[in-house]
Formats: C-alpha cells, structure tokens, sequence
C-alpha cells in the first residue's frame, strides 16, 4: 500500500469499515511507515477530540433570519436586474440597516 492509499482509506480504517484484507494492508503500512502511522495517530485525535464536542443548536429564530436575509437579497438582485444597475464587480448585496454607519448590521442579522 502506498502513502497515497493509506491516507485515502484513513478514515475507513480508523471507523472499522474497512475489510480485514484491507485491514491488515493498512496495518502493514503503519508498522512500516513512521509519516503514516504520525497522522493516523494525529487524525485519530482529532477526530475523537470532535466527537466530544457538544452539538450545537441554532437559536430557534435562525431560520427566520436567514430566511429575512435570502428574501432581502433577492429583493435587491432583482431590483438591480431591472433597473440595470447591476455591477458582477462588486459585492451583490450589503448587509447594513440603510443608514448612513454602514457597520451597522442589517435587523435581519441581529
């Protein structure tokens, strides 16, 4: 098994999915591969580190704001279709309230 294959099949070998033929080709190239057998350690880490983390939840009102600021986008990609003043060089949408402190988030996003 070459380097490439082992960090392919990395994760199927760290999540017990592989076959005991492929199994035991991975384990024969990290008994002989000091790089490979670092990163599956290292990647073995990691990933039981993520498992550990808490789940996050969105705040309930999440898919309301983000549908605000879908519905505010198309508004204004539509208004700029029509009225032609759509520029594909700059940003397509800002995400401000409308007055003049443009770092002012847009009500949708607060």
């Amino acid at each position: 098994m070459s380097c490439r294959d082992a960090t392919e099949t990395l994760d199927n070998y760290l999540a017990g999915s592989l076959t005991s033929d492929e199994s035991a080709r991975m384990e024969q190239h990290l008994s002989n591969c000091g790089d490979c057998r670092r990163l599956a350690r290292e990647y073995g880490e990691v990933t039981r580190l993520a498992a550990a983390l808490p789940v996050y939840s969105p705040p309930p009102d999440a898919e309301r704001r983000l549908r605000g600021l879908v519905a505010i986008a198309l508004r204004e990609t539509n208004r700029k279709l029509t009225d032609g003043s759509l520029d594909d060089t700059k940003p397509h949408l800002k995400l401000t309230d409308g007055s003049s402190d443009d770092t002012k988030p847009h009500s949708a996003l607060q």
